[in-house]
């Protein structure tokens, strides 16, 4: 039941750009993901990396497993989940909306100026309007960062 709520998109509906992000779980490309009309949506794409002595499969339902209470989500403070993608010969690519401003820490550390206490104060309410709808629905973000809040 929970894995119908996944949308799955096939992989030749999917262009892969260029690396906009990358942690110690994964990597993150911009890309671009053809709707039902084949029109081209600026997409994110999430290829997460192969933990020690971990296959291809078990990381596919461990990420299928960290991700299928995401996708029912649809609240403006969360990106959305559009879909996971099967490859051939990699792992499940998860497909996320594209936040083309980048993450807050990036944005914080090129600013040269103060942010006026009104946009400061706009972003912590989203923020915590984020976490309140994620906590409503029974989910504890525990790793809290501004590489991880986009805009």
């Amino acid at each position: 039941e929970e894995q119908n709520s996944i949308n799955y998109i096939n992989e030749s509906n999917l262009i892969l750009k260029e690396v906009v992000g990358h942690g110690t779980s994964a990597k993150v490309y911009r890309g671009f993901l053809k709707n039902f009309n084949q029109d081209l949506i600026q997409v994110a794409v999430k290829i997460p990396r192969l933990r020690y002595r971990e296959t291809i499969s078990s990381l596919n339902k461990r990420f299928i497993d960290e991700n299928k209470v995401y996708f029912k989500l649809k609240n403006r403070n969360v990106i959305e989940r559009i879909g996971l993608c099967q490859t051939m010969n990699f792992p499940l690519y998860l497909i996320t909306e594209y936040a083309s401003g980048g993450c807050l820490y990036n944005f914080l550390d090129n600013l040269n100026q103060d942010l006026p206490i009104k946009v400061i104060l706009n972003w912590s309410l989203q923020i915590c309007n984020g976490m309140i709808y994620l906590h409503e629905n029974n989910i504890i973000h525990r790793d809290l960062k501004p590489r991880y809040f986009f805009y």
